[in-house]
């Protein structure tokens, strides 16, 4: 018995989500939970920085593209940012590791004397604040919570679809949970796994029946982590 495989990451992830999960056996539905917002910013000089910080690929997204920039040294978490940041045209690029812990302690032993740090609103770590005087904090975009569940998932959860959600943060996991919520479905109606990047985001209440946690914070390993509970159902 097979079920469907909900891609609540936004648009911009949609093709390296679709190509994780592409083996898995299950159809792809895209159902963004949060839609990012650009955000007028300040930018200071590009003389005052010999480095940037980015995150995700959204903030990459949403950075200038003027050449001053673009000669910067760039740090980037995870393998998505650095992809996105070689697309955007950044030459001299380095992976700082796979979470928030893994850049702290990296950019503290840097060789680089001021950076640029180009931001969501919302952030799980702030690295202006735990690198203070040699991190600026610029914030580009928002995003915006979905409000409600399209139709055509609603009846699937109702009909007894097997749902699996692979969710990236702790409000990805809220909205989602509110909008299921707001739908009518809960553990006793719906058959939902969510599956969590790290312990953290599925560790809260959720309308979800099951769930479980990546072996490393990647999307690779959400993946995975989907493939064993595909391979449970068929026990």
């Amino acid at each position: 018995m097979g079920g469907i495989i909900l891609n609540t990451r936004p648009a911009i992830y949609r093709d390296r989500v679709h190509k994780a999960f592409a083996d898995l056996g299950w159809p792809i539905v895209d159902c963004a939970v949060m839609v990012p917002q650009s955000i007028s910013a300040f930018f200071p000089p590009p003389d005052q920085f010999d480095a940037i910080v980015f995150t995700s690929p959204l903030a990459v997204r949403f950075f200038p593209s003027a050449a001053t920039w673009q000669s910067k040294k760039v740090y980037a978490l995870g393998p998505g940012t650095e992809e996105a940041a070689k697309d955007a045209g950044f030459g001299d690029i380095v992976r700082t590791g796979f979470d928030a812990e893994d850049m702290v302690y990296i950019l503290d032993r840097a060789p680089f004397t001021k950076a640029l740090y180009a931001s969501g609103e919302d952030v799980t770590v702030d690295l202006a604040k735990n690198l203070p005087g040699r991190v600026h904090r610029v914030t580009l975009y928002r995003m915006i919570a979905r409000v409600d569940l399209p139709d055509e998932i609603a009846v699937a959860l109702k009909n007894g679809t097997h749902v699996i959600a692979p969710l990236f943060s702790k409000r990805s996991a809220s909205v989602l949970s509110d909008v299921l919520t707001k739908a009518g479905l809960n553990q006793s109606n719906t058959h939902i796994t969510a599956v969590g990047i790290s312990q953290d985001v599925v560790a809260g209440p959720g309308p979800w029946r099951t769930s479980a946690v990546a072996a490393q914070p990647t999307l690779e390993a959400v993946a995975a982590a989907a493939q064993s509970v595909i391979e449970e159902t068929k026990l």
